[in-house]
């Protein structure tokens, strides 16, 4: 009898979600297919699906032969590496900032996510007018306080450049590090630290031995999940520079977007794609080898 009851709840659980699971296969893995299949085709919009001639592997012996993809590559390495380091940095001393006693810290936690809740290419707006090289907000501060000698040109220097950028990205993304590494502290039980003073443990010594280890799923899930929300990132930079000066701050996304809406070329923005894709998957199948490594080790002890 519960056995029975069991399999019809099971059954009813399945043509309940069934809908939901067909929505998501028609709106997630069915542009992934497509994207898949237009990366084999010389596709454009004058050209669309089916009408495009097919040719097997140029599209990606193109991309993967052009100094281009090796260049935005490294862009876009260095554009994740550093944006999540100071985001992840920054939001985890704001939140131990706005998480101790201090006045007026829900004002203060308020204000901070400010930055979090303004689209992205606003933000790039905003930011743009403060590095412009006559007018901006920056260089009226710097020059006020006399840490420059003059006007510098923050967006069409190869320099700084893409350093401006990441500063941008930087403000924008830092509060949801902050809102999430906060959720974890609060939930970090008060008799543990408690424990610890009476232990006679600093402040230093209590958040490597206890902050720091309780925290540690929380921190390897949000390094992940920003690491591939940056690797995807786009209308900041597309925004503030679109790839320029001289492909200073081309990334694989705006590669690809440029490729599809300003080159007409959509089989190479499909192929750009997918590479970003099996960059993605590679970057998954390293981070499960070293977990599987860690996991082995402790084991084996």
């Amino acid at each position: 009898m519960n056995r029975s009851a069991t399999g019809t709840a099971r059954r009813v659980s399945f043509f309940l979600t069934l809908p939901v699971m067909m929505i998501m296969v028609a709106i997630v893995l069915f542009p992934v297919f497509d994207t898949l299949r237009l990366s084999f085709f010389d596709a454009s919009f004058i050209k669309p699906g089916l009408s495009a001639p097919f040719i097997w592997l140029q599209n990606y012996l193109e991309v993967i032969s052009g100094q281009l993809f090796w260049q935005s590559l490294w862009i876009t390495l260095k554009w994740t590496i550093v944006s999540i380091i100071l985001q992840f940095a920054l939001g985890f001393s704001l939140a131990l900032l706005v998480n101790s006693k201090i006045y007026g810290r829900n004002f203060v936690r308020s204000l901070f996510l400010i930055p979090w809740m303004l689209p992205g290419a606003l933000a790039a707006l905003m930011w743009k007018w403060m590095y412009h090289g006559s007018i901006g907000l920056l260089n009226y501060i710097l020059l006020n306080l006399r840490l420059i000698s003059d006007v510098h040109p923050w967006l069409s220097d190869p320099a700084t450049v893409l350093w401006a950028a990441v500063l941008v990205n930087v403000w924008r993304g830092a509060p949801f590090f902050m809102i999430m590494m906060l959720g974890g502290l609060q939930t970090i039980p008060k008799d543990l630290y408690e424990a610890a003073k009476i232990d006679g443990a600093n402040a230093v010594r209590t958040f490597a031995s206890i902050t720091v280890p309780l925290l540690k799923p929380l921190i390897s899930t949000l390094l992940i999940y920003g690491t591939v929300g940056a690797f995807n990132f786009l209308d900041i930079i597309l925004v503030l520079t679109r790839g320029g000066p001289a492909n200073h701050t081309m990334v694989l996304p705006l590669y690809s977007w440029l490729s599809a809406f300003t080159d007409n070329r959509i089989g190479i923005a499909a192929t750009i794609s997918v590479l970003i894709c099996l960059v993605l998957v590679l970057f998954g199948i390293a981070v499960s080898l070293i977990k599987s490594a860690k996991r082995y080790k402790y084991s084996a002890r």
